[in-house]
């Protein structure tokens, strides 16, 4: 196993030219947040004994006290927002456009810290008007033990956060510990933007307090490139994978990360134990690492599952449907194996769970989860004509690409352009080249905030490197607009795993232009995918009958040997069909003078219904 994984990353090393780099992405200036905000999820709180555990379901949350600002009115006031899900909001105006000073405070009851204490929550906003350029508001996290005399804990000028994006605070308070206090949650300022905050929590830390913040996949491809154990080897997650590339395929490998945050004060070694379980509920992996990194107070960890010889784990004989990779952490003792321990309490066992499908023919990075947009412009130096953008995927075999589809995201503008590009690597010429191109497709009104299909007038035919191990392809878009004020953006999926080396970009301007590279600071996947041929699709029930094609590649003429009393159908590489024959003898002539060089596809459905399809060229 660790031959293989040696071999893939010095395949890597060999193909891909592009450089990593991190950009800055283009300031939100919105004052208002998007659309698609989703609450957090709470952290897990089942065994631990909370002082303050506040989620603002319910408004104004009991005994909780608030002092609004003497100018300020309305929603510029602390108040609930959400529908199914709720947290508490400051807004930067009444919806009326005047601006007032605010000087909002939300304070907790009194409680008593404990020991080993911690204030965690969660807050969303946009440091385009909070931090930079505009210091328009401050939120400061203050504590008092006497309810008037306030010292400051936190100010989100110091935290750190994107654009609309859901953070965490975590504060420590041991040196209030036996003390009864409250806290405060205080914005001041005026005219600057929103301010979110929710799930408000002081607990006591526990002696191991394990929690997973990520797991991942890694298909076919291992890099680490990171000396840091609380960050990700090189992840190459794929939701969607066409049977044809797992299909006997003895580089299917794939391999498992966890990362772990013990939030406890004790020190010990953390495990993981990995379980994948097939469409048919079948449990075809079980394995558990063997870690010997000790994990502290407030440690973070990326623990390892599938690395090793003798935990390896092949998907072989592969089935349609989802598979569900279920992650369990736990402390290791001395000795033993122990589920996570909170001493006073029982076993709590943590897990976290990751799913992927086997597809007839969609190659998708994707979970078609709308969560966020992405394109060019996101980025400094982009938004010029020609810029493009890629999702790389990798093979093992020749394969045919019937069409490649794009989710248009909402807030793009109806008249830009995209034109899809498949490029394979070219060894010799030492780059990624275009080996077929579509058409240039203007974005109407009706493509907005759809799926959006690209097929090639030439034939998108990937013929992979025999000696490599993975054939590197990239699917992409040229982005073209009306204007400059005028937008263009994909969907963004930020629910699946991901990592910034599977989206390849290439720019026009800015100080990377002109070269392939990666940004190391983008987060998620965009909506971009491919639909392969598939054979199992069109014949996954029946029979393969014994027919032959020759001379293949052919010239003008075709000949089908045993199908007699069948039904022939003749495809392009886009699935256009271009013929249909009845066939009564067993060896029939077929006159393919009249097709373009190029690959094609012969169905010939017998008289019993048994399908069978080929693959053929022709060469002049």
């Amino acid at each position: 196993m660790k031959r293989l994984f040696t071999i893939l990353v010095l395949t890597i090393a060999t193909i891909v030219t592009y450089a990593q780099h991190t950009v800055i992405p283009v300031n939100h200036m919105a004052k208002s947040s998007g659309d698609m905000l989703v609450k957090p999820e709470s952290s897990p709180s089942l065994t631990k004994d909370d002082v303050i555990n506040e989620n603002f379901t319910t408004w104004p949350p009991v005994n909780w006290e608030f002092v609004n600002g003497t100018e300020s009115v309305g929603t510029q006031h602390w108040h609930q927002e959400g529908t199914t899900d709720q947290y508490a909001t400051v807004l930067y105006d009444n919806g009326d456009g005047v601006v007032h000073n605010q000087d909002e405070w939300m304070i907790t009851p009194e409680f008593t810290v404990p020991v080993n204490a911690y204030l965690t929550f969660m807050y969303n906003s946009n440091p385009y008007w909070m931090v930079d350029p505009n210091d328009n508001a401050d939120v400061f996290v203050k504590i008092s033990t006497d309810g008037t005399t306030w010292t400051e804990l936190w100010n989100e000028n110091n935290a750190g956060f994107e654009y609309s994006v859901w953070t965490e605070a975590l504060i420590n308070l041991d040196a209030y510990e036996g003390q009864a206090v409250q806290i405060a949650f205080q914005y001041v300022g005026a005219d600057a933007c929103w301010f979110y905050i929710d799930n408000v929590r002081v607990y006591g830390l526990p002696e191991f307090d394990l929690e997973i913040t990520d797991a991942r996949v890694n298909f076919f491809e291992i890099l680490d490139y990171h000396a840091d154990a609380s960050d990700f080897h090189y992840s190459s997650h794929y939701q969607r994978i066409p049977l044809e590339i797992v299909q006997d395929n003895e580089y299917a490998y794939l391999a498992f990360n966890a990362i772990v945050i013990n939030k406890g004060y004790g020190s010990g070694v953390a495990q993981c134990n990995v379980k994948v379980t097939n469409p048919l509920g079948a449990e075809i992996y079980n394995m558990t690492s063997t870690n010997d990194l000790i994990i502290g107070e407030m440690g973070v960890d990326t623990i390892d599952v599938a690395y090793d010889e003798g935990t390896e784990f092949l998907l072989e004989n592969p089935v349609i449907g989802e598979y569900t990779v279920e992650y369990t952490v736990f402390i290791e003792s001395k000795g033993s194996v122990d589920p996570h321990y909170i001493s006073g309490n029982t076993k709590e066992i943590l897990t976290r769970t990751v799913t992927f499908s086997i597809d007839n023919s969609v190659y998708a990075r994707d979970d078609d989860n709308v969560d966020d947009f992405i394109g060019p412009q996101y980025w400094v130096g982009g938004g010029t004509d020609g810029d493009i953008m890629t999702v790389r995927y990798p093979f093992f075999a020749d394969s045919h690409i019937t069409s490649v589809s794009a989710y248009i995201h909402p807030d793009s503008d109806a008249g830009n352009s995209l034109l899809c590009n498949v490029y394979q690597y070219d060894q010799g010429a030492g780059e990624y080249v275009a080996i077929s191109t579509s058409s240039l497709r203007t974005i109407e009104a009706g493509d907005i905030g759809t799926w959006v299909t690209f097929t090639f007038p030439d034939p998108a035919y990937i013929t992979a490197e025999t000696e490599y191990v993975i054939t590197p392809v990239l699917i992409g878009f040229e982005f073209y607009y009306t204007a400059e004020d005028s937008y263009l953006w994909l969907g963004c999926d930020k629910s699946v795993p991901s990592s910034s080396w599977g989206t390849i970009w290439y720019m026009q301007g800015g100080d990377n232009a002109n070269e392939w590279y990666a940004i190391n600071n983008f987060e998620g996947v965009p909506m971009i995918r491919m639909n392969l041929f598939s054979e199992t699709e069109v014949a996954q029930n029946d029979v393969k009958s014994a027919i032959s094609l020759y001379p293949n590649p052919a010239n003008d003429v075709l000949i089908i040997d045993n199908a007699s009393d069948s039904h022939v159908e003749i495809s392009d590489n886009i699935g256009r069909t271009l013929g249909t024959f009845d066939i009564n003898d067993n060896n029939a002539s077929i006159d393919v003078s009249a097709y373009k060089p190029g690959n094609y596809f012969v169905k010939v459905v017998g008289k019993d219904q048994s399908i069978s399809v080929e693959r053929f060229s022709i060469v002049r």
